[in-house]
């Protein structure tokens, strides 16, 4: 059977299927809900709340890849070995040499990861929408002659990325084909209820799972659409998956229910705007301060003013860190300038992002490694080595080391030498005395220590034969290094300072380097292969690995862009970058595939996503986001983007302006900085005569002004460093309102 349950935001649908979870309890079949991987904690904690700790005897919240490995467990398949994404690039470039020859258009990308990442996302397109080489080869003389080439290329490489797989690791989309096979035989899925919810569309993958669960278990789709007939623009997407699965249901005799919860009319203005935001209504509405629109100089002076704005609702609101939430379409253009503000502001921000791993000292160690051989032993190379920290040697001991290869310009075989180094310390006609010849063995040892572990890598590689032997000598070579203990050591370090974050990164380095190796040998196995070759490929590979954390605290204000905006229960949301060229934001063509060209395709009935989908998608992220605060919403614009291009005014931002009758604002950047103890101090100490002013309506800095005025922490019409430890240490005031007075002193000098 086949519910679908359909709503607006705000309509009760999840609430809903929690509620009916609950109220099925542990007598009733086991109910499973189903929902996108990045929204599984913030479900589990939802399902909790409502249910009780009990709950997890009878329901539990999967993903569609971890409801496939749930029942590989139950029913084989859970050993086998998928490539990760990184790993799938290293199969595309192997599927391209392999083809290379035969390849009319994609000939001679092989060898660069941005030519190898379009093509695997091209393949991996194909394989959601189960679209096989022999269903590209039968359209191939239907088509324009560029896409025909396009088309026979992509064949091609499929077929090697198979035969690929066989021996090196499955694609990890192909979990969701085994799926299909075994729903059918799966005991803990039959009789079951399940129910998915948080997806505005499916992959023809997913929809195919579903079609099988419904012939096992009672199946319950939530999806945020007004009507089947006439959905507004934001829902567009959700009806005509709707109105597939509805159709899908017919095909395989199975009952269809439609179920279309409404919510109440809107009483507050957040309400009226979800409902009124893709209208063409011409009704007014009172804002009552819930609504804020902003705007500013310049991106920088956007970032301040947020942060402002996040004081003033602590203060003001009662609110905590974890109730607020920071949402930019582009967030990469602003996530440098917005940690640093925050973190000036002493706001806790917490970004999900994923580190590039090339740029730690780890991978910098490995590849200069191999440079260093490669490069004839090179000053630069091998101090590049050494300074990553990790090649054996201190800080000290490095530079001492650097100073003497420096006077002595020692290069090649200087450093394979087994004749011990002789050079005088301190250059030529210089008297050899005991303590040079302490010094002397010092420096020699040093060079035998960092040297020891690069002849020992050089020795194995230059024996090595097939890519599987390049890889045990990379792993002998780590060994030496003894890489593991050092990063332990290192990690060690960072938690004591505190420095959580970059712990938890240093932590993960090596058992990245160690998943990037072996992907390399079971990928590459036992093909015969050159030293240069063997570098080229692990470089390509190890690049696409990143590392990424978790938020050290719960209590911390959430920042990302809006396909990371999964919270629910967030009370004050702010948006950054609402112009007309982010929201909505349609990024250019960067695939394989033109806009014309995925027309052809859905005209053949290759069913791969068109332009208007893009669109469609990017209305619905934008009405998703939008209508998550429960208290305020509070959007800015930055007269000039972060490449210097003017802005104009989003559609959201012209919506809210006709609807609420608001115009934008300009922010005032003093009385933002009036709201920071580290800010405050540093403009009234400076003898700024406007922020002077503008802490007249503000009580706590009038405060805090009147204060500094009084001690004898203002020397020269600056806070000294002497006044501001005299006050942080003995004013009661200043050390209840836990005022952070040096950095208030070194503000002075940012502003």
């Amino acid at each position: 059977m086949l519910r679908l349950i359909l709503g607006r935001a705000g309509s009760g649908k999840t609430g809903s299927i929690l509620q009916e979870i609950r109220d099925r309890g542990e007598g009733n079949g086991r109910s499973i809900l189903i929902v996108p991987e990045q929204y599984s904690h913030e479900a589990e904690k939802e399902l909790l709340t409502l249910c009780g700790d009990r709950c997890s005897l009878y329901a539990e919240v999967l993903s569609f890849t971890r409801l496939a490995h749930s029942v590989a467990r139950e029913l084989g398949g859970s050993a086998r070995v998928y490539a990760d994404k990184p790993g799938r690039l290293l199969q595309m470039a192997l599927a391209m040499s392999a083809c290379e020859g035969a390849l009319q258009v994609y000939g001679g990308s092989g060898r660069r990861a941005d030519r190898l990442r379009p093509l695997l996302a091209a393949l991996d397109e194909l394989r959601y929408n189960c679209i096989d080489p022999a269903a590209l080869r039968a359209v191939v003389g239907e088509v324009t002659p560029q896409l025909r080439g396009k088309l026979a290329d992509l064949s091609l490489l499929q077929e090697a990325m198979e035969a690929i797989e066989e021996r090196s690791g499955a694609d990890p989309i192909s979990r969701l084909e085994l799926l299909c096979e075994q729903i059918p035989d799966s005991l803990q899925l039959r009789n079951a209820h399940i129910y998915i919810d948080g997806f505005t569309d499916f992959t023809l993958q997913e929809r195919r799972v579903i079609r099988q669960l419904w012939g096992v278990a009672e199946v319950t789709v939530c999806l945020g659409c007004d009507s089947l007939s006439e959905p507004s623009e934001e829902f567009a997407l959700s009806a005509r998956t709707a109105l597939q699965l509805r159709a899908a249901a017919g095909e395989d005799g199975v009952k269809c229910e439609l179920k279309q919860q409404t919510a109440p009319p809107a009483e507050d203005p957040l309400g009226q705007l979800e409902e009124n935001l893709f209208s063409y209504t011409d009704s007014r509405f009172e804002s009552r301060g819930q609504l804020h629109l902003t705007l500013a100089a310049s991106v920088s002076e956007e970032c301040e003013l947020c942060a402002g704005e996040v004081l003033r609702l602590l203060r003001e609101e009662g609110c905590r860190y974890r109730d607020i939430a920071v949402a930019v379409r582009g967030f990469e253009d602003y996530r440098s300038l917005l940690e640093s503000t925050f973190r000036r502001y002493g706001l806790p921000l917490y970004t999900a992002k994923k580190s590039d791993i090339l740029r730690k000292a780890l991978p910098t160690a490995i590849l200069t490694a191999y440079a260093v051989l490669d490069n004839g032993w090179s000053y630069e190379d091998m101090f590049t080595y050494l300074k990553t920290g990790l090649g054996g040697l201190s800080r000290e001991e490095c530079d001492e080391l650097e100073n003497y290869v420096l006077l002595w310009e020692l290069r090649g075989n200087a450093w394979r030498s087994e004749n011990p180094w002789r050079q005088h310390p301190q250059g030529y006609n210089r008297e050899y005395t005991e303590e040079t010849e302490t010094q002397l063995s010092r420096i020699d040892a040093l060079r035998r220590r960092a040297a020891a572990p690069l002849l020992l890598l050089e020795r194995e590689r230059n024996a090595a034969a097939t890519a599987r032997e390049h890889c045990r000598a990379a792993a002998d070579f780590w060994e030496a290094l003894g890489l593991q203990t050092q990063l332990e050591g290192r990690t060690a370090e960072l938690r004591a300072l505190p420095r959580e974050q970059e712990a938890d990164e240093a932590e993960q380095l090596y058992d990245t380097a160690v998943r990037a190796l072996e992907q390399c040998a079971r990928v590459l196995g036992d093909l015969p292969m050159e030293k240069e070759e063997f570098v080229r490929l692990f470089t390509l590979l190890l690049g696409e690995y990143s590392v990424g954390t978790i938020p050290v605290a719960v209590d911390r204000i959430h920042a990302g862009d809006f396909d990371r905006m999964r919270r629910r229960h967030i009370r004050h949301l702010l948006i950054l970058g609402a112009t007309d060229g982010r929201l909505p934001r349609i990024e250019r063509e960067t695939g394989v595939f033109t806009g014309s060209e995925r027309e052809q395709l859905r005209a053949l009935s290759l069913g791969i996503d068109d332009g208007d989908d893009a669109l469609s998608r990017e209305f619905g992220l934008i009405y998703n986001v939008v209508t998550l605060p429960s208290e305020s919403l509070w959007l800015s614009r930055p007269l000039l983007d972060t490449d210097g291009s003017e802005t104009r005014p989003s559609f959201v931002t012209e919506r809210i302006m006709k609807l609420f009758s608001l115009t934008e604002q300009p922010g005032s950047l003093l009385r933002c900085r009036a709201k920071s103890a580290a800010t405050a101090f540093a403009l009234a100490a400076g003898g700024n005569e406007e922020a002077l002013a503008a802490f007249a309506d503000d009580p706590e800095a009038a405060e805090t002004l009147r204060k500094l005025r009084e001690s004898a922490a203002l020397g020269r019409g600056r806070l000294s460093r002497q006044g501001a430890e005299r006050l942080y240490h003995s004013d009661p005031w200043f050390t209840a309102s836990r005022v952070d007075c040096m950095a208030a002193c070194k503000f002075q000098y940012f502003l």
